[in-house]
């Protein structure tokens, strides 16, 4: 099989003719910044697997270039050029089937415009909302009251990331049940996760991980530890992750004079990312949106006990309490509460990391979600 760059976001992996051809459009590469996402992984992930001994690939590279975003119009240009590109490898290359993977707000709006042009050219699209805020996009506004509905029903398929996002984007369309597919996100494990190496010292260890965004709960949850910073005194706090409130949040933590527990880190990578888990006590996340958390995921994987908001696809990653604590959006005292179950009760930390941690590995592998995306891809192939 051979790869070749074709430059400008687009790439062809070449193989027999007689595999069907997929146009894939989503994140494939890191941000010019460093940043990187669940999105990046997903993508890339399923088109390094054994997919590719099945399907010839053509990707479109849609990934954003930093966050916070570049200038309107830098972003204007670059979905024009590749809307343009996407109707050229429609029309030229003609594809089987299309995959996209699509976030919430502009990119819905434009990946929405590449599901219609598919659709005119009779192509079967395959889309995955990646974001958890396509609801709350609905609530606000009256064009994705419209437009997030029109999208759905070009679809030939819709790939949700839960029963209950499946539920709401089946109602949202008023698509039949055959043209919905739930393929729970993947993440890769390292065997370096052996649940082991948790303080035994009296100490706890709690990390946050992802975007430092305000829909995030990241001051929220920066409160919650200022106001029971005295009682937390052996717990150590860190946030690895960047994005555009990282250094109103880091000053935000030097003004409450929270330096000694609270660390600021910065995006973690590789083996950094392996080992900060695999020593994390706890995992905490406030967010009020999410589809399904890969962090969420990751840090279960690696038997942490986890504190996280019951929004999106949380639920279906920690089913019950014996799996991990889910708190209300927005609700920092059942926050505050979940925190001090965790922090003074390492037995219940042991118990809930250890049984999320098998559940994750057995239910959430990347092995899984290709066999469910191969059958997709298949069943859309005349």
């Amino acid at each position: 099989m051979r790869t070749k760059i074709e430059g400008n976001g687009i790439t062809e992996v070449d193989g027999s003719e007689e595999k069907p051809k997929v146009l894939f459009e989503g994140g494939f590469s890191k941000p010019k910044d460093g940043s990187t996402g669940g999105q990046v992984f997903a993508c890339s992930s399923l088109v390094s697997s054994d997919l590719k001994d099945h399907v010839q690939w053509i990707l479109l590279d849609t990934t954003m270039d930093s966050l916070p975003p570049p200038p309107f119009i830098h972003r204007l240009r670059k979905a024009i050029f590749r809307t343009h590109k996407f109707l050229w490898l429609l029309a030229v290359r003609r594809p089987d089937v299309v995959i996209i993977f699509t976030a919430s707000g502009a990119s819905f709006v434009e990946k929405g415009m590449h599901v219609f042009l598919a659709r005119c050219m009779r192509t079967p699209v395959l889309l995955s909302p990646r974001s958890g805020k396509d609801q709350r996009m609905m609530e606000r506004s009256v064009f994705f009251r419209w437009y997030i509905p029109f999208v759905l029903r070009q679809c030939s398929l819709v790939i949700c990331q839960s029963p209950e996002w499946a539920s709401f984007y089946q109602r949202t369309g008023k698509l039949q049940a055959s043209r919905i597919k739930v393929i729970p996100n993947w993440i890769q494990v390292p065997s370096s996760f052996t649940g082991e190496g948790k303080s035994i010292d009296g100490s706890v260890k709690v990390v946050y991980m992802g975007w430092m965004e305000k829909h995030k709960g990241i001051y929220e949850l920066l409160e919650v530890i200022s106001d029971n910073q005295s009682r937390w005194r052996h717990v150590q706090f860190f946030f690895a992750g960047n994005g555009s409130e990282f250094s109103a949040f880091c000053e935000r933590v030097e003004n409450l004079s929270l330096d000694p527990i609270v660390k600021c880190l910065g995006w973690v990578y590789g083996e950094g990312k392996e080992r900060l888990l695999a020593s994390a006590d706890c995992f905490v996340s406030f967010s009020y949106a999410e589809g399904m958390p890969n962090a969420l995921l990751e840090a279960a994987a690696a038997g942490c006990a986890c504190v996280a908001t019951d929004v999106g696809a949380s639920d279906t990653i920690l089913p019950d309490k014996s799996f991990g604590l889910l708190v209300p959006a927005g609700d920092k005292v059942a926050l505050e509460k979940a925190l001090d179950s965790m922090i003074f009760n390492r037995e219940l930390r042991i118990q809930t990391g250890s049984r999320a941690r098998a559940y994750v590995r057995k239910n959430f592998s990347v092995d899984n979600a290709v066999n469910r995306f191969h059958e997709a891809i298949m069943s859309q192939v005349k």
